[in-house]
């Protein structure tokens, strides 16, 4: 991040979204003290009347069991865009080590469902990527492309035991938010915030 030095002293004020990002900018600007009114973190904020956990909603129910069919033990939920950065492929493939260590019984019981468009100019043809590495029509994962609004958005969060990201390279994981306030646990790398 040094090469944004420059940037960073012309600024008068920097609102940094990660207390990591705002700990980069503080070591980037040593020697070249700010005011601390000038460096201020300043965290994301979700609507806890959009994200929250759903306990009882017949609506969630049936949304729930048109994209899963029957109960699984186990639902991994993937919410990104479909480009490089959010290593999509890698997911499918680490997906595919997890089932394999299971039983054929076992794995039958799990999906990971991805929100994002199948194909992407910046990304890959998924539908070809699951097919290469599970087999062709494989019900283990579900993609549900396009725009959804938050309500169904809320209810794919809901559904999921955990909510997976794999970026190498990413500025904050709204998703991960939203997931957190769904109440689900989340499995990320140690990236941007």
């Amino acid at each position: 991040p040094m090469y944004n030095r420059e940037f960073y002293r012309s600024d008068d004020m920097l609102l940094c979204i990660s207390k990591q990002t705002k700990n980069i900018v503080e070591n980037v600007l040593k020697g070249y003290e700010k005011p601390d009114w000038a460096v201020k973190y300043v965290p994301h904020g979700i609507d806890s009347q959009k994200f929250f956990p759903i306990l009882n909603d017949f609506e969630y129910q049936a949304y729930k069991e048109d994209i899963l069919g029957e109960e699984k033990d186990f639902v991994v939920f993937w919410n990104s865009r479909n480009i490089r950065r959010k290593n999509t492929a890698d997911l499918i493939i680490a997906w595919k080590v997890f089932l394999d260590q299971l039983s054929p019984e076992k794995a039958e019981k799990c999906t990971l469902i991805l929100k994002t468009d199948p194909v992407d100019e910046h990304g890959t043809d998924l539908p070809a990527v699951i097919e290469t590495i599970l087999g062709k029509d494989s019900p283990r994962v579900k993609i549900v492309g396009g725009r959804v609004p938050e309500k169904v958005l809320n209810y794919l969060y809901n559904m999921s035991d955990t909510h997976m990201f794999m970026t190498d390279n990413e500025g904050w994981g709204l998703g991960l938010t939203e997931s957190l306030m769904a109440g689900r646990m989340i499995i990320a790398p140690v990236q941007g915030g």
